[in-house]
């Protein structure tokens, strides 16, 4: 049986949305920290990642007047 993970990049966990997760055969979601999600929804079902270093970057590149997109690449 292949395993199937999932990614969202501005996770909008409301209502169901965990207990549709571990319903369904996704093995780990993967997302990013951007929406802060309640310690009570945090499962071993979810990986979260911090964007803190990429909005860093960003912001010194727009302080020093240097371009962006690389960033997206």
């Amino acid at each position: 049986m292949n395993e199937i993970f999932a990614c969202a990049t501005h996770p909008v966990l409301s209502g169901s949305a965990i207990e549709h997760i571990h319903a369904s055969d996704v093995e780990e979601l993967i997302i990013s920290n951007s929406i802060p999600l309640p310690d009570e929804k945090q499962t071993d079902h979810i990986t979260q990642l911090t964007v803190a270093p990429v909005l860093a970057e960003a912001i010194i590149r727009l302080y020093k007047q240097q371009s962006v997109s690389s960033l997206y690449k």
